[in-house]
C-alpha cells in the first residue's frame, strides 16, 4: 500500500472548569514495521496537551472507543476534546447537514494531557500489509499493538514517569484490562518481555466483560437487565409511578432477590405465585402481564425495545432507550442493528461529520484520507476474542500486584447494550479492594456523555477520580 505517514499541530485555548487552558495538538501516525523493516500498520493518535504546565510527571490518559473495529470518534467528538457536539436536545439531535460543535468547558485537560486512539483499521488508522491481520484484528494482538504504541509515546514525548490512565468504552473496556496487563509484561506476555509499565488508573464505560470469556459471571441476565428495562419503562411512561430512582432501586430489589429465586424455582410455583410475578414484572417493564407466562416468565432485550412503546407506534433504542423510532416488525425488513437503531442511527450522521469535517479543520489536519468509523466486515466480522487472561482477571490482577491501582466504571441507565444492572452484577464480584473500585450511573445511555447534565457528571466524577491520590 502506498503510504505517507502524516503529522499536524496545532495550539488553542480552552476555558476548562473556570480555568482559561493553552494548549497544543499533534496529530499524527505512528508506524509499526515487520522484523524486516517493512511497513506492516500505523496507529494514528490525537494528543492533546497543556503548553503552560509541562511536566514529565502530569498524568497522562489514553482513551480509545470499542467495536472491536470503531475509532475513537464517539469519545473524541462528545467528550474529550476542547470541542464537543452541538445538540441542543441530546435526544433529539439533528440528522441532517449542516452540523455544529461548541467549546467544551467540561474535557480533562486542567488534569490531565488527553491521547486519543484510532487503533489499525479505524479512524485514520491503517494496516498496511493486508496479510497482517491475523497481527492486529484479535483481543490479544490488538492489546499488544496498543501497548506498543503507549512504549513508544510515552519514550517520544519523555513521559515514561508520568502517572498513567487508560480509558475505553464498550469493547474498549475489554481492549483497557489486556492493555494493562500488556504494558506490565512479562515471559507470559506476547512481547515476552518485562515492560514494567504500571497504570494508576483506568476508565470502563459500558463494561462487555463477558464476550466470550471462559468465565462468564455466574448469574441469570434477567434480574439484572431488569434494572435498565425499569429505567427505560419509567422515561416514557413515568405516569402514576414514584421517581426514576425510587422504582429503579425497587426494581434491583425485586431482581436480585424475589425474581431470582421464582426463576430458580419456576415449575414449583403456584398459578397464584405466577400471576403475582407477572403483574410485577409488567409494573417494572410495562409489558403486558400476558406476555411473561407465554415467554417462561422472561423477557430478552431485543424484545422489550420492540415492545414497551408498542402502543404508542415506536421501538426504543439498544444503545440509549430514551431514543424512538417508528415501530416495524423486523421480521418483514432488514433492519441493521446499528444505523437502524434509533439511538445510533439519530447521533451517528453528526459525530461522523464532525470527524471528517468539523474537527479536522479545527486540528489542521489537511490529508483528505478517509476517517473510518467503524469497520463491520473488515474487523469485526472477523475478530478473535482470543485471551491468555481473561479481562477481569486482568483487572483483579492488576489490582492485586499495585494497590495504588484504581477502577473506575460508568454505566448509562438508559443502555441496553452494555446494561448497568450487568455492571452492577461485575462489581459486587470483582475480587479487588473496596477502595480501589469506584462506581456511578448516569441518565443517559452507552455514550454517557451525551447530554449536557450527564456530561458534566461523568467529567466531573472522572476529574475526582484523576486528582483523588495525586
Amino acid at each position: 500500500m502506498d503510504f505517507t505517514p502524516a503529522h499536524f499541530e496545532s495550539t488553542g485555548s480552552a476555558c476548562v472548569h473556570g480555568e482559561n487552558i493553552p494548549f497544543k495538538v499533534i496529530s499524527e501516525d505512528m508506524i509499526f514495521e515487520d522484523e524486516t523493516g517493512n511497513a506492516e500498520a500505523s496507529i494514528f493518535s490525537f494528543s492533546y496537551f497543556r503548553t503552560d504546565a509541562e511536566d514529565p510527571a502530569r498524568p497522562v490518559a489514553f482513551f480509545w472507543n470499542g467495536g472491536p473495529g470503531s475509532s475513537c470518534v464517539w469519545l473524541h467528538t462528545g467528550m474529550m476534546s476542547a470541542w464537543k457536539m452541538k445538540y441542543e436536545d441530546a435526544v433529539h439531535p439533528p440528522v441532517n447537514p449542516p452540523f455544529e460543535m461548541e467549546d467544551n468547558p467540561y474535557w480533562l485537560l486542567d488534569v490531565c494531557d488527553i491521547v486519543m486512539i484510532d487503533p489499525v483499521g479505524t479512524g485514520y488508522s491503517r494496516l498496511l500489509n493486508m496479510e497482517k491481520t491475523g497481527d492486529y484484528y484479535n483481543a490479544l494482538h490488538d492489546a499488544k499493538a496498543i501497548a506498543d504504541f503507549i512504549e513508544r509515546w510515552l519514550l517520544k514525548y519523555h513521559r515514561r514517569n508520568s502517572p498513567i490512565y487508560l480509558g475505553g468504552e464498550s469493547y474498549g473496556t475489554i481492549r483497557t484490562p489486556l492493555v494493562v496487563e500488556e504494558l506490565m509484561g512479562g515471559p507470559m506476555s506476547l512481547t515476552g518481555k518485562m515492560r514494567g509499565i504500571s497504570v494508576s488508573g483506568i476508565f470502563l464505560l459500558g463494561t462487555t466483560f463477558d464476550i466470550m470469556a471462559q468465565r462468564p459471571l455466574p448469574l441469570p441476565r434477567e434480574p439484572m437487565d431488569l434494572y435498565t428495562e425499569a429505567a427505560i419503562a419509567w422515561y416514557h411512561h413515568p405516569e402514576g409511578k414514584k421517581s426514576l430512582r425510587e422504582h429503579i432501586d425497587d426494581a434491583w430489589n425485586f431482581g436480585i432477590t424475589e425474581y431470582m429465586t421464582d426463576l430458580f424455582r419456576l415449575n414449583a410455583l403456584s398459578a397464584e405465585e405466577k400471576q403475582a410475578l407477572a403483574q410485577k414484572l409488567s409494573y417494572f417493564t410495562d409489558i403486558d402481564a400476558e406476555y411473561f407466562p407465554e415467554h417462561d416468565f422472561r423477557i430478552s432485550l431485543e424484545a422489550f425495545r420492540q415492545n414497551v412503546g408498542r402502543k404508542e407506534g415506536f421501538d426504543v433504542g439498544t444503545y440509549d432507550g430514551r431514543y424512538t423510532m417508528a415501530h416495524c416488525e423486523s421480521a418483514g425488513h432488514h433492519l441493521d442493528p446499528v444505523t437502524d437503531d434509533p439511538a445510533m442511527g439519530a447521533y451517528t450522521p453528526s459525530m461522523t461529520a464532525a470527524m471528517n469535517e468539523i474537527l479536522k479543520q479545527k486540528l489542521n489536519i489537511t490529508f483528505d484520507r478517509e476517517y473510518r468509523a467503524i469497520q463491520f466486515i473488515e474487523i469485526n466480522r472477523y475478530w478473535n476474542y482470543e485471551y491468555r487472561v481473561e479481562p477481569r482477571e486482568c483487572v483483579e490482577k492488576a489490582a492485586r500486584r499495585n494497590p495504588g491501582f484504581r477502577i473506575f466504571l460508568g454505566a448509562g441507565l438508559y443502555d441496553m447494550a452494555t446494561t448497568p444492572g450487568w455492571a452492577r452484577a461485575l462489581v459486587s464480584q470483582l475480587h479487588v479492594q473496596k477502595e480501589q473500585l469506584t462506581y456511578h450511573e448516569y441518565e443517559s445511555g452507552h455514550m454517557a456523555y451525551l447530554g449536557e447534565k450527564t456530561l458534566r457528571q461523568l467529567t466531573g466524577d472522572m476529574r475526582s477520580f484523576i486528582t483523588a491520590h495525586r
